[in-house]
């Protein structure tokens, strides 16, 4: 590991968290062998995984288990995401607040960032913000407010800068302002917004996104995507 790497993980202690699906609360053989192989290259990481009703609630349970600790920055991933041997080596090298990596959407091969610009609009946001391998100055011109918690590294310094709840989930909840019916990841984008806390994007840190697949009955001649 070169010595730009090791430097800034000297006096970290990172957690990783795992909040579950309700609609799909496993670990595929492959993210765990990951999760475990980066284990080992952070003797005594605790690792949390959570399964509620609600996405945003794991996600805050994983929140309140990291702040108990005494560990300074939280990687938290989906259940659906592989990490890179040096995923988080080189994530903790960033140094920065909030580090997104970067993954293929579900459907696509090419991986990208999941950013999106806000609209009060509810169920409509600006179309979302695309980064490919080089365009990284175009994404700092952008500065986009909102984006996905697939694999993001987070220092406790955010949290404890943030009031709860950090996640909540308010694309349903008529009573909610405009401004803050959004998914659970996007909220937590919003109040790091408003805290004048900025994602740092990068191009050399990117994870695998597992796809799930469907046989239909009936199928005989292979199998087909649903």
């Amino acid at each position: 590991m070169p010595a730009w790497e090791i430097e800034p993980v000297k006096n970290a202690k990172p957690m990783i968290g795992v909040p579950l699906h309700p609609s799909f609360p496993f670990l595929h053989i492959r993210v765990i062998s990951a999760i475990l192989q980066t284990m080992r290259q952070f003797p005594g990481i605790p690792l949390t995984i959570s399964q509620q009703f609600e996405i945003a609630q794991a996600r805050e349970e994983i929140a309140h288990s990291f702040l108990n600790s005494d560990c300074t920055h939280l990687l938290m991933m989906d259940a659906d995401i592989i990490l890179a041997p040096d995923t988080l080596s080189k994530m903790l090298a960033v140094d920065a607040p909030v580090v997104v990596a970067k993954y293929a959407e579900k459907g696509k091969k090419e991986a990208s960032y999941h950013c999106y610009h806000h609209s009060q609009v509810p169920f409509r946001r600006d179309p979302k913000v695309e980064v490919r391998p080089g365009e990284r100055r175009e994404l700092k011109d952008i500065d986009p407010m909102l984006f996905g918690l697939g694999c993001v590294l987070v220092k406790r310094e955010v949290f404890e800068k943030l009031e709860e709840p950090y996640f909540k989930f308010t694309i349903t909840r008529e009573e909610e302002d405009d401004y803050w019916r959004v998914s659970e990841d996007f909220y937590f984008a919003l109040k790091c917004h408003h805290a004048g806390i900025r994602p740092t994007f990068c191009d050399d840190i990117e994870v695998l996104h597992l796809a799930i697949v469907g046989i239909k009955p009936g199928k005989l001649e292979g199998v087909e995507w649903v």
